[in-house]
């Protein structure tokens, strides 16, 4: 959420509107998983982000290992590498024949509404639930 500015943010202010929502990805900054995927490794990030802007200033100081819990910093980033794979399946099937910008919502809606199938389904593999190669199915979720 941007705020406009004001006496005591000349420049505005930004904050996270979907903070209790947020992607996994923005719970386990600034981590990320080591090569054995049994690690979370911090990384150094900048302290501004543009420019020199002051209102750009990201952490006032580097994270430490205390600043995360190691069992959710973990479990997001699993999570987090999963959904980044499955955006990614998403997103080629798009590209192998992509509709009008404006489909893109419904397209992307449709397929995270039928993450979960019923077991009397006939196929539930996890490549024909939800995401498939198959270009028919785009067309149909399109």
């Amino acid at each position: 959420m941007e705020c406009l500015p004001d006496d005591e943010h000349p420049k505005g202010l930004g904050r996270c509107g979907i903070y209790q929502n947020r992607p996994q990805t923005c719970r386990c900054f600034p981590a990320k998983l080591n090569a054995s995927n049994e690690l979370a490794i911090l990384y150094d990030i900048p302290s501004n982000g543009r420019d020199g802007e002051p209102a750009y200033d990201l952490c006032s100081r580097q994270w430490t290992a205390s600043d995360l819990d190691p069992n959710d910093t973990i479990q997001s980033l699993v999570i987090a590498r999963y959904e980044m794979t499955f955006f990614s399946k998403i997103a080629m099937i798009w590209n192998q024949a992509p509709g009008a910008w404006n489909q893109f919502p419904d397209f992307i809606d449709r397929i995270y509404s039928n993450r979960i199938a019923s077991e009397t389904q006939e196929d539930t593999s996890a490549d024909t639930v939800g995401v498939s190669d198959n270009s028919e199915s785009h067309k149909r979720a399109a």
